[in-house]
């Protein structure tokens, strides 16, 4: 972590993380850098130094932005990196998720690790993603507990993934699915 040995006020900064509209901190540099190197902090997460106003994507504060940016090459002997490979799809994937166990700062880290997720409510989020529902869901599903509802639909491809909905509910679901594929 550079803070510039607290010339640069880090000393003295605290910073605030808001997950869904819950705010949570205040947070020194320090908890803060760690949080980034735990993938908890993204360069997407809101962030701001004062709790009830503010915030912005944590790319955006020049105070921490370098955070973010990929490592520098330390050897020209390194080997260049391979183009980026194009998913062979991209399908339009609709999640939603009720998160009682306090876990929504972990879900949302792990969900903004799969794409630029867009909210469209309090637990509803669009993302575009080349994973399917099944493997959406086995990503997000260590971030929750079983107080906790999740439901992945890949729009585009009309398919779905559930976890701790019930039986019945899922029952109903694949009646659904299936009739919208005949």
């Amino acid at each position: 972590m550079e803070t510039n040995g607290g010339k640069d006020g880090a000393a003295g900064r605290l910073w605030y993380i808001r997950v869904s509209g819950t705010v949570y901190g205040p947070f020194d540099d320090r908890t803060v850098w760690t949080y980034v190197q735990e993938g908890r902090v993204t360069a997407l997460s809101d962030l701001s130094m004062r709790p009830d106003q503010g915030y912005q994507p944590a790319k955006n504060w020049l105070e921490i932005a370098h955070w973010f940016l990929a490592p520098a090459v330390e050897s020209a002997t390194q080997l260049a990196p391979a183009p980026p490979v194009q998913p062979e799809h991209t399908s339009l994937m609709l999640i939603m998720a009720e998160i009682r166990s306090g876990r929504s700062m972990a879900f949302l880290q792990t969900l903004q690790s799969l794409g630029e997720p867009q909210q469209i409510g309090d637990s509803v989020w669009l993302l575009q993603s080349s994973s399917d529902p099944e493997q959406m869901k086995s990503a997000l599903g260590p971030t929750l507990s079983v107080s906790d509802r999740l439901f992945v639909v890949d729009a585009t491809h009309s398919e779905f993934s559930a976890y701790n909905l019930g039986a019945d509910v899922d029952g109903q679901l694949k009646q659904i699915f299936a009739a919208q594929q005949n």
